[in-house]
């Protein structure tokens, strides 16, 4: 349960939590519960609701910026497979699209954080439990990609054969 247990764990060790995923969860719950008229928080609400809380969180986070940081994320922070993947900030500075300006905004907004590792800034994903929720963002968007160019590429054979009926009439 991703809520519960976040982040590698040792014998003996408690759960790793990210402080602003944990209060982002408590705060869109106990929103939930308000709305629904209920006194507690409960496992099924936390059932429930865990899957739109991300959803909606990761949207947010990427409302007022342009489309090339959400493509940065999907396809640099995230591997083919669906892992966190870890970006030098110089390599993510070459990317077209992507400024100081925006990544700044990602990690106030708590969706990414900067580490040094060995002398280099390195930006990630603040946490694995958003991973499942940005794959399948990601693979929305490359699914409604291809959508387009199969449509594009239907119009274009139309066009072609109209201006073939045209030069046969003439």
């Amino acid at each position: 349960h991703p809520f519960r247990r976040m982040g590698e764990h040792r014998v003996g060790s408690g759960p790793e939590v990210e402080p602003a995923l944990l209060s982002l969860v408590c705060r869109e719950l106990n929103a939930s519960r308000i709305s629904q008229g209920r006194e507690r928080i409960t496992s099924d609400l936390l059932g429930a609701a865990k899957v739109g809380i991300l959803a909606d969180f990761y949207d947010r986070s990427l409302a007022d910026l342009p489309a090339e940081v959400r493509v940065f994320i999907e396809d640099h922070l995230l591997t083919r497979t669906g892992y966190r993947n870890m970006v030098a900030m110089d390599d993510a500075f070459e990317i077209s699209g992507i400024s100081k300006e925006h990544l700044a905004a990602l990690v106030d907004r708590r969706l990414i954080r900067v580490e040094d590792r060995l002398g280099a800034q390195r930006i990630e994903l603040t946490h694995d439990v958003l991973t499942r929720t940005i794959r399948k963002s990601r693979d929305a968007r490359r699914a409604r990609s291809r959508e387009l160019e199969r449509l594009e590429r239907e119009r274009q054979e139309m066009m072609r054969r109209q201006r073939e009926l045209e030069e046969e009439q003439e």
